[in-house]
């Protein structure tokens, strides 16, 4: 028999557990240990264990589902940092059980909206959700360069690039708004980060440093001011320079 507990009862080692075989067939593999798991997905991606909730056969971990509670873009919103079930169990009642208790906590949460991401080609879980209520919002898109200092481009004239903080590029962000972030690069998310550098571009007048542009995990970018420059991609090669 299968049952179900929220994870602020059971021990890591047991949560760990759950997310391994649930993810053991992933087109992705997991390579975390357990501490490295437990940092980031109970640490930075925002998840609690208050808010997730194991699906358990007798002592053995089947399934898990991971919630963090938050206002995103304005909203309160309980995210899904993963749901997923031994493929031994799937089919079974695992999956929606999990989901209802997810849903639940986001009633009683007071959350006006659920959100989460769906990798393209997992046909399986984007139809589960998709009958479970969930329309699509947004596509995410990966891009990679494997050598940056390619990008030749010049910056304007007077344009100065140099290293700015949190609460600069959190300032600057302010006129982004309407533009979607992604859970994993928004401010609370990435302020986190040990290893997280962040570039601005902008003019020096006799007063300050006014930033038209700024870069971390992605580029936030004034184009009223920035069109046509080549501004970007320099910012991006002087980003990965270091200099």
């Amino acid at each position: 028999m299968i049952t179900y507990k929220n994870c602020a009862e059971v021990n890591d080692d047991a949560v760990f557990e759950a997310f391994q075989g649930g993810f053991s067939d992933y087109v992705f593999k997991f390579q975390h240990t357990k501490d490295v798991f437990v940092k980031n997905f109970f640490g930075i991606e925002g998840n609690k264990r208050e808010y997730s909730f194991i699906a358990l056969d007798g002592d053995k971990p089947v399934g898990l589902v991971l919630g963090g509670v938050k206002v995103y873009e304005g909203i309160r919103t309980l995210r899904c940092g993963a749901l997923c079930v031994h493929p031994d169990y799937r089919g079974s009642e695992a999956s929606h059980r999990l989901f209802d208790l997810h849903k639940n906590t986001a009633l009683k949460e007071g959350c006006r909206q659920m959100f989460l991401e769906v990798i393209a080609g997992n046909d399986r879980a984007i139809r589960f959700y998709e009958k479970k209520g969930y329309e699509k919002r947004y596509d995410l898109a990966y891009y990679s360069h494997s050598n940056p200092v390619e990008f030749d481009e010049a910056l304007p004239e007077g344009a100065i690039v140099e290293r700015i903080d949190m609460d600069s590029l959190r300032e600057f962000g302010k006129n982004g708004s309407g533009v979607h972030v992604n859970w994993q690069n928004d401010f609370d998310y990435i302020s986190q980060l040990d290893t997280q550098v962040n570039y601005g571009l902008g003019f020096r007048n006799d007063r300050s440093f006014e930033h038209w542009l700024a870069w971390q995990n992605q580029l936030f970018v004034d184009f009223a001011r920035l069109p046509g420059h080549g501004s970007c991609k320099r910012t991006i090669e002087l980003g990965h320079t270091g200099t």
